[in-house]
Order: C-alpha cells, then sequence, then structure tokens
C-alpha cells in the first residue's frame, strides 16, 4: 500500500451504508479513482463532506491491483461557488462530467485531462449563468475528443479536403473522423440533424467569438458533439445528462 496526498476531482459521490460514501475522483497521477471516505456522514441528516464538482486535496491510500482505495485526510482546494447555485451551469457541468465518468480509465497518468477538465469548471464558474454557455461545454467535448486520441477534424472536409467547412460548417461524420462540405454533401445540408454549423466549427478553431444562437439550436450542437465522442470512445448507453440538460434549458 503506498499513501499519496495530490489534488483530486470529485466525479461522483454515493451514500454508502450509515455513515460513509464512495467517490469517483479524476486524478492527475491515477486518472479516474474509486475510493471509500469512512465516516464523513456521522449523522444521517449531515450533509457530506464530499460533494460532486469540488476539487479536493486528500490523503489516498491506494492498495495495488483493488478497485476501491480509501480516503484518508480531505482538504476542498475549491467548490465553485457559482456552478454550484444555478441549475443550467451544473447541468452543463454534469454533461462533461457524466463523459468523463465514461471514458476516464483508471490507473493511467492522466495529467493533460485532469488540467483540461478544472480548465473547464474554472470557466464555467467565471461564465455569466445566462445567456447559458453552451459553447464550454462544445470546447469541452472537442476538447477531450482530442485529449482522448480522436481529434475531431473541423479545418478540412474529410471528403474532398476543401478547408470551406471551417467558416461554413458541414456533416458531422463520425465514422471518417470531420465533417463533409456542401459541395460533396449537396445543397440543403442545413437541414440536417448532422450539421455542424460554420459558427461553431469557427468557434471551436479559436477563430471567432462564442456564437449566439437559440437554445434549440445549441443543445442539438451539444448532443451532436457528445454522440461524436461516444461514437470513439465507445460509450455505448446516451449520455443522461443530455436529456436533463436539454428539459433545465426547456
Amino acid at each position: 500500500m503506498s499513501i499519496e496526498k495530490t489534488v483530486h476531482l470529485v466525479l461522483s459521490v454515493m451514500p454508502y451504508r450509515e455513515t460513509s460514501v464512495i467517490a469517483t475522483l479524476l486524478s492527475r497521477r491515477f486518472g479516474r479513482v474509486s475510493a471509500i471516505a469512512k465516516g464523513v456522514r456521522r449523522k444521517p441528516t449531515a450533509p457530506l463532506t464530499l460533494e460532486r464538482g469540488q476539487l479536493v486535496e486528500l490523503v489516498l491510500y491506494v492498495r495495488p491491483h483493488r478497485d476501491l482505495h480509501t480516503i484518508g485526510t480531505i482538504s476542498i482546494v475549491n467548490y465553485f461557488p457559482s456552478i454550484r447555485a444555478d441549475l443550467g451551469l451544473m447541468s452543463l457541468r454534469d454533461a462533461g462530467f457524466e463523459l468523463m465518468l465514461n471514458s476516464a480509465t483508471a490507473s493511467e497518468t492522466h495529467g493533460e485531462m485532469f488540467d483540461f477538465a478544472e480548465a473547464f469548471l474554472t470557466r464555467l464558474e467565471t461564465c455569466a449563468a445566462s445567456p447559458p454557455p453552451f459553447h464550454e461545454l462544445w470546447f469541452f467535448f472537442h476538447g477531450w475528443a482530442k485529449l482522448s486520441g480522436v481529434m475531431l477534424n473541423l479545418r478540412e472536409c474529410v471528403r474532398c479536403r476543401h478547408p470551406r467547412v471551417a467558416a461554413e460548417g458541414g456533416l458531422l461524420a463520425a465514422d471518417r473522423g470531420g465533417l463533409v462540405c456542401s459541395a460533396c454533401a449537396g445543397a440543403g445540408i442545413a437541414g440536417s440533424p448532422s450539421f455542424l454549423p460554420g459558427q461553431a466549427t469557427a468557434f471551436l478553431l479559436g477563430l471567432t467569438p462564442p456564437p449566439r444562437l437559440t437554445v434549440r439550436e445549441q443543445t442539438r450542437i451539444s448532443r451532436l458533439l457528445a454522440d461524436y465522442c461516444r461514437y470513439h470512445l465507445d460509450i455505448r448507453s446516451e449520455l443522461k445528462s443530455l436529456a436533463f440538460l436539454e428539459c433545465v434549458f426547456g
């Protein structure tokens, strides 16, 4: 057994028996980690010391070849109060968290992924809740795919290699890892559910500020990018958080 003191992102918390919780953490060193925090709920009505969305520094007792480790001393580094206080920001955060829970692997070094996830929360924390910052979720999905080795090519058409898709958008072809331009896909592609508009591609490439689109269009783009990640990261089930996100923003 080794004893490690390091910073973790709390992805989920589940009550366990009367006084304990089992937390799923994202660690810079260990990747996705499951650990039990004993006695943090000494009374049934007491709030959890650990909450989803916290950045915590804790002592972790790591047992080799075990799926469940043990948490010792806990210190909260940041609980992101603005996100915690707004249902819309929490729903955007949780969509990103669900992707991490389904794709981050255990017992592997995830330094870049951890830093990227922390930056995602930091940006959400500083965003105004209205209008809802869907663009931060797009940026997260796109960046997480890149860090996972399945980057979505937004710079050129996957068929003719013309760069028009960077400004005009195109049909997202998940199996080919990119977009199909209007010249290759034909007229009328803007009405397709698989169409990623130029406002979104230009933003994700860092060419323009976040676009002003309807909430319905922004949720559609969020689901489209999430489905791309699911396809390449072998996530079989739908992300339930996206359905909740759609309910929140109506």
